[in-house]
């Protein structure tokens, strides 16, 4: 007699009565599981992430199109974004071990699944109703087909279009198509424009920027085939990382720590992307990811050689456009992947080859920079996890056998109490172009750190941490010679109330040295900043209105020469309205933000909502008074309106920007439309 399986039924029986909360029709709403998922991952530091509006597109893409928990692989729970490597190992040993689930509910059974997934998973997760989306003859049965124009422009004239240093107009266009069949076909074409960037005139191309893939997955043995733009990422990301999100304590606590795998990209984001094709094989629990591709990068490449590249994507000017695409990169590699329940292991290699060999400046700062024409990179990346220890991590060498290594020890003792140490070395030579991890400094390269976190329940949904992180830059040269040890000391608050009551309290103290680079990315400066900061925010909901009211306050201090400046103080206060008009397909939403930074290290970022398949987190530096409304409307037969205007009015400045982006008032006006046509849909739920 299988009494594993008598007990899970029982269990899943009485949950089903208990916790109707977690079926799949009551699913959150987009915008509040998106909400949710910002609020799980950190959303304070969410302004030093590098692609916030991927990280919307890719989780909206899953919410339309839901997981079905018995048929799902392993790519497609690490599409999820937010689930790390040991948890997703525990969902398919679970669908394996006593499938097939028959709830939602069973979620509950899960090990290693906290609370906060608890909310989060049933909006992306089915049992069984989307089974013949996932069957290859039935997936062009389930087809969605989306069309996209947007346009955005600043009111206010920059002194580059008066002056004519920017070739074209100052509105930024962009326009994009997406097919889906199921979970099981995708595929997508970007184009987009800048602001200020010509046409066909004047070295334009029409589109600055062009996009495309084809993604198929669950293909028998071949997890995903991937050909046009795409994105990869493998263990920790020393060798290759997809962009990474949310503050050091949730990446401490683990909490987004998965590989990500492949991905097609169809993304705006200026960063560097591979043109090529990958795939993903699977043989029992190997896997076998080999890859390809190609980048055009912008860079000075005067005398036949290199010393930096550009990664702003911006084509306006005359000098811009001289350097566009003048720097290419072939890169070629594969990962090796062993998955079982308790252990995994991954080996993963690659080489580079540059169009052009880099040089050295003549800075003694840069000693330690990547010289020639070609990298190479091999890592191995590894988690072991025994009953409430787990320990993983990524140890990767470059060419000059440099080091970089990244591990964690995570425990949890009891219930959702946990304690996590992690221990981070890249070597000032480790240099690996795809390189994208969690670090205090500028990415994977001449830092050595630590940090321990602490976790404690104080109820259903509720906790507490705390943070400490301690890290040293490792460059020698005499530029960089005063810059001490950062630190940052943190404890947070979060809480759950129902899911109209959410609140968020976090106090934290930094020492950050910085550094001030001039053209060409040569230091000319270093510094030290300390800051103090207490954030508090509270989201709550009356009726159809969902209010957020948030105020974040703090002391900083500049370090310049030898001795700090006077402490400068900075505020904000903002609350955000979001109301859902039942009576019509009509959401409105609106911010009024007050704030006061009188110096940069005083500055704030702040999430803001944007039209819908984007994301938006401004720097707020300066005493100014900002707000923005935004409108979209459902039409019935398939389109969806939007319209979001934002204005600063700044109190201690006649003129904003510098150089070609000045603008002579003290106020910028902003507007983005955007058009949304859904061709065909046949809905999964």
């Amino acid at each position: 007699m299988n009494f594993g399986c008598i007990r899970r039924s029982f269990l899943a029986i009485l949950m089903l009565f208990m916790s109707m909360s977690l079926v799949c029709a009551e699913r959150f709403s987009f915008d509040q599981f998106y909400s949710l998922v910002l609020n799980y991952l950190g959303e304070d530091d969410l302004g030093e992430a590098l692609d916030v509006q991927d990280l919307e597109l890719r989780l909206r893409r899953v919410y339309d199109n839901p997981i079905d928990w018995n048929s799902a692989t392993r790519q497609q729970f690490e599409d999820l974004l937010f689930v790390n490597d040991q948890q997703i190992e525990e969902l398919l040993f679970y669908a394996d071990y006593y499938g097939p689930v028959r709830s939602i509910a069973e979620l509950q059974l899960v090990n290693d699944i906290e609370s906060p997934l608890l909310l989060l998973l049933p909006s992306v997760l089915c049992v069984g109703e989307i089974m013949d989306s996932v069957r290859w003859s039935d997936a062009f049965r389930y087809t969605q087909h989306r069309v996209v124009l947007r346009s955005d422009v600043t009111f206010e004239r920059r002194k580059g279009y008066e002056s004519g240093y920017y070739l074209g107009s100052p509105f930024r266009l962009l326009g994009r198509y997406d097919f889906e069949a199921g979970n099981n076909f995708r595929a997508g074409v970007t184009a987009e424009s800048d602001a200020g960037e010509p046409w066909f005139k004047n070295g334009g191309r029409g589109f600055d920027l062009y996009r495309f893939y084809v993604e198929a997955s669950n293909l028998s043995k071949v997890n995903r085939v991937v050909v046009g733009s795409y994105r990869v990422g493998f263990g920790r990301g020393l060798l290759f990382g997809q962009q990474m999100y949310g503050d050091r304590l949730s990446q401490v606590l683990n909490r987004n720590l998965s590989s990500y795998g492949v991905s097609g990209y169809g993304g705006v984001s200026e960063q560097p992307t591979l043109l090529g094709a990958a795939t993903t094989i699977q043989f029992s629990r190997f896997t076998v990811t080999p890859f390809y591709g190609y980048t055009a990068l912008d860079a000075d490449t005067a005398g036949g050689v290199w010393h930096s590249f550009s990664t702003s994507g911006y084509h306006r000017s005359k000098t811009e456009i001289a350097r566009r695409s003048t720097l290419g990169l072939h890169t070629i590699g594969a990962n090796v992947a062993y998955n079982q329940r308790y252990f995994n292991v991954g080996v993963t290699a690659y080489g580079g080859f540059f169009s052009l060999p880099a040089v050295l400046s003549s800075d003694d700062w840069s000693a330690n920079d990547f010289v020639g024409d070609s990298q190479w990179g091999v890592s191995l990346n590894y988690g072991l996890h025994k009953s409430k220890v787990w320990f993983s991590g990524e140890t990767a060498l470059s060419q000059g056998v440099a080091v970089a290594t990244a591990n964690t020890l995570l425990v949890r003792p009891l219930g959702e109490l946990q304690f996590a140490l992690t221990h981070r070395y890249f070597s000032p030579r480790y240099h690996a172009f795809w390189a994208n991890t969690s670090s205090s400094l500028l990415g994977v390269n001449a830092e050595h750190g630590a940090s321990f976190a602490m976790q404690i329940p104080v109820g259903k949904d509720k906790s507490v941490s705390f943070l400490a992180d301690v890290y040293k830059p490792l460059w020698s040269a005499a530029t960089l010679s005063d810059l001490q040890m950062g630190y940052e000391l943190r404890t947070q608050f979060q809480g759950t109330f129902s899911t109209d009551k959410i609140l968020y309290a976090s106090l934290r103290y930094k020492v950050r040295p910085v550094w001030y680079r001039e053209e060409g990315w040569h230091i000319s400066q270093s510094s030290t900043d300390r800051v103090g900061q207490l954030y508090l925010k509270f989201s709550y909901k009356v009726s159809d209105c969902r209010f957020v009211t948030g105020a974040q306050v703090n002391l900083a201090q500049e370090k310049i020469g030898a001795q700090f400046t006077k402490p400068t103080f900075g505020w904000l206060f903002y609350q955000d309205v979001a109301y859902d008009v039942s009576e019509v397909p009509l959401r409105l939403k609106a911010r009024m933000a007050l704030y006061g930074a009188p110096t940069w290290a005083n500055r704030f970022y702040l999430y803001e909502s944007d039209v819908p398949m984007s994301g938006y987190t401004p720097a707020l530096y300066g005493s100014a008074f900002r707000w923005y409304v935004m409108a979209d409307y459902q039409f019935k037969f398939g389109l969806t309106a939007a319209l979001r205007i934002a204005q600063t009015i700044y109190s201690d400045r006649d003129v904003i920007g510098s150089s070609h982006d000045l603008i002579a008032s003290s106020h910028r006006t902003d507007m983005h439309i955007l058009l949304s046509y859904k061709i065909k849909y046949s809905k999964l739920r």
